[in-house]
């Protein structure tokens, strides 16, 4: 059966680039490698077959009986499933080149490719305000980015990391934070016509530069100021150049439905292809509107919208801290002040218990997972709850004096999602897998860093059996590739690149807990990366064969299914 195609057409050659005076499948044939007897799925539907794939340099030249071929090196794949490399469409690794070239907890999960700059926040351009900014804004997160860097634009950003070398292939989205702040610093405002022609010349210059979109991180300072016209504007721009706009929406809470509405809103008006990241409903009390969200998404697709999702295999998020406070308070620029204000404390305490007992949040779910200052590493992995009793408190001051000691820069998990929405969601047929990934080298990273990609198929495949292999394979490959406009990535046919992941379905699986996060998967055996082996029985090879993918911004339409 072959899965419906939910995004853009995989432009993978195939029998395109076949010669026709040649037979199919050529006698004496040498390849650099040959995969030879394993289980197939080409990452596009949901099929397998048993065949051999033929490597040359970093495409793959042929896919099946390659008996009579030889090659400088034959892998004997019998017993094990040889699929596309791993696509994972929501990541925050923009930085990871430069603090750790060399780690391995993505390609050991057999992830070939991920899209950074999501969730408005992203490495480049760098302006004005944001390049001083821009430390802030990834320490809040976790991510002690470099004190010195050499770029301005996405242009000089892709030179340095491709030259730093990469595990993985990059896909970058611009990040509307970063446009904004570049030209009108954090200011709580609607933009003028002067900054907003300025957003659009660092959206374009990027998208020239090969962005394959923007992202939007609607929830956190400086996204949350957008207007409608400021994201209208943009997305235009993005729809010009057949790019994709990421959403990270203003709510997965207590306003879920009114911040799809606004996100549905803006792919009705502008026609731009959305990804609606990390869909959930978060808070006990929000649960049940997961079933207005599916429909309405279904419904805005059923109109001919092009609307995708992705998700993590996991029930706890993870953000900034603040932004479990109302808005008014996260936003407000004096918000330090304010708690630390003994007058207003009354206030905002009343104002946060209000807010809590909306979405049914409690501070025993809420543990944080990276403190910016010395002496606060201690409640790294502790729960606001555990700190208010460590510390003598009411939680909710705990909370408060916690945040305002931090200055805001401090990341927190939260437990706040149903296993069974979880499982839902990513049986949907437009969700592809996105882990999501940040702060992956501190001392408690989410065990999603790890994780992701083996829990899906051990979980969803082996335990829960509410995914097929061959589904679960596609939404991590074929469907994410389709969605972001890859052209030759994610499928394993004649011609794509030679992005290929083996692994062994009986052994697979994500060893990262919360309490012990920083753990390998097990049951991947070999990973390429455009033709180069990155990844060999349980270990890096050192190898930094990824690449800068870059958009296509023009040329002709791509046909949509």
């Amino acid at each position: 059966m072959m899965l419906k195609h939910t995004g853009k057409i995989i432009l993978c050659l195939g029998f395109l680039l076949m010669i026709p005076s040649r037979p199919f499948f050529a006698q004496n044939e040498t390849f650099d490698l040959i995969i030879k007897g394993g289980t197939v799925y080409d990452g596009l539907s949901e099929e397998n077959r048993t065949a051999d794939v033929g490597i040359q340099g970093d495409k793959i030249i042929r896919v099946g009986d390659l008996s009579q071929a030889t090659a400088q090196r034959i892998i004997d794949a019998s017993g094990l499933i040889v699929a596309p490399g791993f696509i994972d469409i929501h990541t925050h690794s923009d930085f990871n080149p430069f603090l750790e070239p060399h780690a391995v907890h993505k390609i050991s999960q057999g992830v070939t490719t991920e899209v950074i700059g999501n969730c408005g926040m992203s490495a480049a351009p760098l302006y004005g305000f944001q390049e001083k900014a821009v430390h802030e804004v990834w320490l809040r997160e976790g991510e002690p980015i470099p004190a010195d860097i050499p770029w301005h634009s996405a242009g000089e950003y892709f030179e340095e990391i491709q030259a730093a070398g990469l595990m993985t292939n990059l896909a970058f989205l611009a990040g509307h934070g970063n446009l904004r702040a570049s030209v009108m610093g954090y200011e709580a405002r609607k933009a003028s016509p002067h900054e907003m022609e300025g957003m659009i010349s660092l959206l374009n210059q990027a998208m020239d530069a090969g962005a394959f979109g923007m992202s939007l991180g609607l929830v956190y300072l400086p996204g949350t100021y957008a207007d409608e016209s400021e994201l209208d504007a943009l997305a235009s721009e993005v729809k010009k150049r057949r790019g994709i706009v990421a959403v990270h929406m203003r709510s997965e809470g207590k306003t879920l439905i009114e911040s799809l509405t606004e996100t549905l809103a803006l792919a009705r008006k502008t026609g731009v292809p959305l990804e609606i990241s990390h869909l959930k409903a978060a808070g006990v009390r929000n649960w049940p509107k997961i079933d207005q969200a599916i429909s309405m998404i279904e419904q805005a697709r059923a109109e001919g919208l092009e609307i995708h999702a992705d998700a993590y295999p996991y029930e706890a998020a993870a953000a900034e801290l603040g932004v479990i406070l109302p808005d008014e308070i996260y936003q407000a620029a004096d918000r330090v002040a304010q708690l630390k204000d003994k007058g207003k404390r009354p206030f905002i305490k009343k104002r946060v218990l209000e807010e809590f007992e909306k979405s049914g949040l409690t501070l025993n779910q809420i543990e944080v997972s990276q403190a910016s200052l010395p002496e606060d590493k201690i409640y790294e992995g502790k729960t606001v709850a555990d700190i208010a009793q460590a510390e003598k408190k009411d939680p909710v001051d705990a909370l408060l004096d916690f945040l305002a000691k931090e200055n805001f820069q401090a990341s927190a998990f939260s437990f706040t999602q149903n296993p069974a929405i979880v499982s839902r969601v990513i049986a949907k047929d437009y969700v592809s897998i996105g882990s999501d990934n940040i702060a992956d080298f501190g001392p408690k990273p989410h065990p999603r860093v790890y994780g992701t990609f083996p829990r899906v198929i051990e979980k969803f495949v082996k335990k829960e059996k509410t995914l097929s292999l061959g589904q679960a394979i596609h939404k991590m490959t074929g469907l994410p590739a389709g969605v972001m406009g890859m052209k030759d990535r994610g499928c394993l046919q004649t011609g794509c690149y030679a992005d290929v992941v083996i692994f062994d379905l009986g052994t697979i699986q994500s060893n990262a807990s919360y309490e012990n996060p920083a753990q390998l998967s097990s049951g991947i055996q070999y990973v390429f990366v455009n033709g180069e082996m990155a990844f060999e029985d349980g270990k890096g090879t050192g190898v930094l064969a990824g690449q800068v993918l870059r958009h296509e911004a023009k040329g002709s339409e791509v046909t949509r299914a």
